[in-house]
């Protein structure tokens, strides 16, 4: 099978979590004899291209909506996957009529119809663009009410075109059906992944304990992930802890006040390469704590602390819902509560054996996300997308 792929873009210095989990399946997929083109929309920082080219990747920086979009339509792939807006996916349908499209979604999206006043919580959370539903001006309001229309249609008029939809858990698809009523024959779910192989490597069988609580917080440093929800949580807690945090972004200055505060307490690591995050994970014993502040889609993250044997404490909605039975394999809060964060931190402080049962639960349930096994889902999905297709023509 040839397969291309298009994303906006990748980056496996500075990116996020699905950066990652797009470079692990296709290793897997390389694995089971899939050959692979890579389209950005943006330029590839060189780390990430010599990371694609150890794996046989081609990689090619195209504008989908200017002169150098040809690469993508002249090729003889068997299937194309776009990892992005469907704006991106639709445009490449309309010039491909006859070769199979899906996107893949891993994000919920602005579907909040919330036009309340400014500066309350989902206003903060919001992107610049979408922020125009709160403003309190008629013009503002009947502009959100155009752009809302705009992209509902787009979608629905994108969908019906497009051969699938494919999307990286049951609640993010769900919301999308709620929405959008898609047809069921075109929607599949197919989860990110990670190297378990690789962590499992990694992984030591004593880590350190330092006599203290070490709280672990591992994401981007943006307003929605909630690391300010985490420090209201710490504040209420009379154990000794400490805060480790690996991550980077515009909510930085929040850490270094409370940094400034806690001195001894709060250990800023910053952006750190995925390689040397997994031996820190691997130095001292943790608990994981994911502070999301919006519809976290999937959470691979948390995922990685499982992997690690890190017992997790995740919101109640949302992807981390459907990735963690409470107290099973994990601990879910009351999403946005940072009383209910410090409950259960000290519920697993005080309940070592619980806790250790949550460690080797969440570690077997990592297991379901390797690469290998993502990797042949997505084998086998394409193989019968690409089959339906041939036979509908």
């Amino acid at each position: 099978m040839k397969l291309s792929i298009i994303v906006p873009k990748l980056n496996l210095s500075t990116g996020g979590g699905s950066h990652y989990s797009l470079f692990y399946v296709c290793q897997g997929l390389k694995e089971l004899g899939t050959k692979i083109s890579i389209y950005s929309l943006n330029q590839i920082d060189q780390y990430s291209l010599e990371a694609l080219s150890v794996l046989g990747i081609d990689v090619a920086g195209v504008n989908i909506f200017g002169k150098s979009y040809r690469p993508i339509y002249d090729t003889n792939d068997d299937i194309i996957l776009v990892y992005g807006p469907m704006s991106i996916a639709y445009k490449i349908k309309q010039n491909l009529p006859h070769r199979p499209v899906i996107a893949y979604f891993n994000q919920l999206g602005s579907f909040c119809t919330d036009v309340s006043k400014q500066k309350n919580n989902c206003w903060n959370s919001c992107s610049h663009i979408d922020r125009i539903r709160h403003c309190t001006s008629l013009f503002r309001k009947i502009k959100y009410v155009l752009f809302g229309f705009r992209k509902f249609t787009e979608f629905k008029w994108g969908f019906q075109s497009l051969d699938a939809c494919i999307f990286d858990s049951p609640p993010l698809y769900e919301c999308y059906q709620n929405i959008y009523k898609l047809s069921q024959d075109k929607c599949f779910v197919i989860p990110e992944c990670i190297n378990f192989e690789e962590i499992n490597q990694c992984s030591s069988k004593e880590k350190r304990n330092d006599g203290i609580i070490n709280i672990l917080f591992v994401s981007s440093l943006a307003h929605y992930k909630g690391i300010d929800l985490l420090f209201s949580a710490l504040r209420s807690l009379s154990l000794d802890w400490r805060v480790w945090i690996f991550g980077d972004g515009p909510d930085r200055p929040k850490v270094e006040a409370f940094k400034n505060k806690f001195p001894n307490r709060v250990c800023f690591q910053g952006h750190v390469e995925n390689k040397v995050l997994l031996k820190e994970l691997n130095k001292r014993k943790y608990i994981y704590v994911h502070p999301c502040r919006w519809f976290e889609a999937f959470g691979r993250s948390i995922v990685e602390a499982m992997a690690n044997k890190i017992p997790v404490i995740v919101p109640d909605v949302g992807g981390p819902s459907w990735l963690i039975d409470h107290k099973v394999n994990g601990i879910q809060y009351r999403h946005r509560d940072p009383e209910d964060i410090a409950i259960w931190i000290k519920w697993l402080v005080n309940n070592p054996k619980d806790l250790n049962k949550i460690s080797i639960a969440g570690w077997e349930r990592a297991q379901d996300f390797s690469h290998k096994k993502i990797a042949a889902l997505w084998r086998k999905t394409l193989t019968n997308i690409v089959k339906k297709s041939f036979h509908n023509e």
